[in-house]
């Protein structure tokens, strides 16, 4: 533990010692809308326009809301409320947004089953450019008592949305738990898929799109307890059988709540992982040129010590950023790497945080140049840190 702590401040003192110069990162924090005791934050990109959003947990005689911002320019427009009552609200499973080509916002957030075990359901809603919401329906149908969640959406340029999600109707009667997919479209859900019947129970899913070909990854669950990251695709017609993406070996007996990232520039697509196998806690990332019909070498960009929680933003000129989190002593760090397909960059710091839950998960958003980087400091209250990163 030692070594890798050390590597770690190496990498540090390499990276903040020197900034500024041609090629080199620049850092540059941005003031966030979310009051304090926000948590749980979700970016996205709408041409030159950062959109992000947040959970507010419910306070002594209030509810619980998911709120959002637009910045445009330097400035943030007013925030407006998302979904808002009997929330459910967890540092894994939070709700998330993205916007469609003619700026038709789709978000998701997650509401508590009126039962009495863990069930909770997603709800999903529009905001059309003229700032008026639907009204919100239920992806999976209805509500079960059971989960329904981690949920990936991708914005379809005809104005549609899809989704994808953890859907444990069967767990509901000792069966697995299943990936799933529907497509919101004319103001209906469109009938569901299953795209995996057998998957890890709550770790986060990710998806990404080109043209009219579609990539999901997520957590798989095989025989014997491995729990290694798998993908389907879709190809304009039909979905793939469930393919591994790296045979990793990470035997666990119970979910390790850390899911995969994906991206995707043109055909260019990133895909990132924490894996455990074998008690190594490692980020890896494999890169594929033909959105994901094959992949190149694996590689590790962890800085020795990571705990995972990864996300992937892909840049305009195929390379990709990760961001991760990594263990700094009581603390955790949220470290940025640039990579490509030859020499890699070196970790950036973005801020420090908890090594525990309540940090969450870092979020990542580009217009192709720039990254934008949101995640939760654990500081009392807590506080949705932003940067915004420049090479």
């Amino acid at each position: 533990m030692t070594g890798r702590r050390s590597l770690l401040g190496l990498l540090m003192i390499a990276v903040l010692g020197c900034g500024g110069g041609p090629g080199e990162p620049r850092v540059r924090p941005i003031d966030s809308p979310a009051p304090r005791g926000a948590v749980f934050p979700s970016i996205a990109m709408h041409g030159e326009r950062l959109y992000l959003s947040w959970t507010e947990p419910a306070a002594e005689g209030a509810e619980a809301r998911v709120r959002f911002a637009a910045l445009d320019g330097s400035n943030w427009n007013e925030s407006e409320t998302i979904g808002s009552g009997k929330l459910f609200v967890n540092w894994a499973d939070f709700a998330s947004l993205a916007v469609d080509a003619d700026g038709t916002i789709g978000a998701h957030w997650l509401v508590r089953a009126d039962t009495p075990n863990w069930a909770y359901g997603i709800r999903f809603a529009v905001r059309d450019a003229e700032g008026r919401w639907s009204d919100p329906q239920i992806p999976h149908g209805r509500d079960r008592a059971a989960e329904h969640g981690f949920v990936s959406l991708i914005p379809d340029d005809s104005g549609r949305f899809e989704m994808i999600w953890l859907d444990g109707r069967q767990m509901e009667h000792g069966g697995e738990m299943e990936l799933r997919h529907t497509v919101w479209a004319d103001g209906m859900m469109q009938p569901q898929t299953v795209l995996d019947a057998d998957v890890c129970t709550c770790c986060q899913t990710d998806a990404t799109a080109y043209r009219d070909q579609r990539f999901v990854a997520y957590r798989d669950h095989t025989p014997g307890e491995i729990r290694d990251i798998s993908y389907v695709r879709f190809n304009g017609t039909d979905w793939s059988a469930p393919v591994p993406l790296s045979n990793d070996g990470w035997q666990i007996g119970a979910c390790p709540v850390n899911g995969p990232a994906v991206a995707t520039r043109e055909e260019t697509l990133t895909v990132a992982w924490f894996t455990q196998a074998d008690d190594e806690p490692r980020v890896l990332a494999k890169r594929s040129p033909d959105f994901g019909a094959t992949f190149g070498e694996l590689m590790r960009i962890d800085a020795g010590d990571p705990i995972g929680r990864v996300d992937v933003a892909a840049l305009a000129d195929g390379s990709a950023a990760v961001a991760w989190l990594e263990r700094a002593g009581d603390e955790a760090v949220v470290l940025l790497r640039r990579i490509g397909d030859g020499d890699s960059g070196s970790p950036i710091e973005l801020g420090r945080t908890a090594a525990h839950r309540d940090s969450g998960f870092p979020r990542l958003a580009t217009d192709g140049r720039s990254v934008w980087a949101a995640w939760t400091e654990t500081s009392r209250p807590t506080a949705i840190r932003l940067s915004r990163i420049d090479w």
